[in-house]
């Protein structure tokens, strides 16, 4: 089975009723998050995932790939978001949500298991009635380290 350094490759994982694309994730933030009170969310570094995600999810609906550099994404996400699988997973949520609009910041929480990460929720807004999440991870470092798209939901199911 594969470990945390191979699944350095893109996911796709279809659950019934809820589409989940992972890309390049080998960040394991499951189980329990603490939200972070709005006024306590470090600003540049919600700057910095809102950033990225809008360039990649932009990039690919404009057919212009975003490629992540060092300085912004760990070695991981790098090789996991290179330009063809970005387009086979957009292709997937275009036919599942509609072309992608825009994001808007939702929350920002800590995975218990893993503080070192922090996790940016976005409402992605697609053609298609409804609203899509947008999720970004950051290390320690303000460096990409995972990055999905899912159905929306208020609350992340501990």
């Amino acid at each position: 089975m594969e470990n945390s350094r191979e699944m350095k490759q893109i996911k796709i994982q279809l659950i019934p009723a809820l589409l989940v694309v992972f890309w390049g994730m080998h960040v394991h933030v499951i189980g329990q998050y603490s939200r972070i009170p709005e006024g306590r969310v470090d600003q540049e570094r919600l700057a910095i995932a809102e950033s990225i995600s809008t360039s990649i999810m932009e990039g690919v609906r404009s057919g212009n790939i975003y490629l992540l550099g060092p300085d912004e994404a760990t070695p991981a996400m790098m090789k996991g978001m290179n330009a063809e699988q970005q387009m086979t997973v957009y292709m997937q949520l275009k036919n599942e949500f509609g072309p992608y609009q825009s994001l808007s910041f939702y929350e920002a929480m800590i995975p218990d298991n893993q503080p070192e990460y922090t996790l940016y929720r976005f409402k992605g807004n697609f053609d298609k009635p409804g609203a899509a999440e947008i999720r970004a991870v950051l290390d320690q470092q303000g460096r990409l380290a995972g990055f999905w798209v899912l159905r929306w939901q208020d609350e992340i199911a501990n």
